[in-house]
């Protein structure tokens, strides 16, 4: 329950910051200095969390 708790704060916490590089980027006209490369490692990042927490416990039986 604890590590459930743990990892969904931080798949929270790495798509938010996805978005917040996505918005950086935006307002950065000409020197972007690859926000756009943050925000696609932590989208990544958050989307693997996902999918481990969806996934469920390894080992466990259904």
């Amino acid at each position: 329950m604890g590590a459930t708790l743990i990892v969904s704060m931080l798949c929270v916490h790495l798509l938010c910051f996805s978005a917040m590089f996505l918005l950086i980027s935006t307002r950065l006209h000409g020197k972007k200095m690859g926000m756009e490369v943050f925000a696609i490692g932590n989208f990544l990042l958050g989307s693997a969390y996902v999918l481990q927490l969806v996934g469920g416990p390894r080992g466990g039986t259904r």
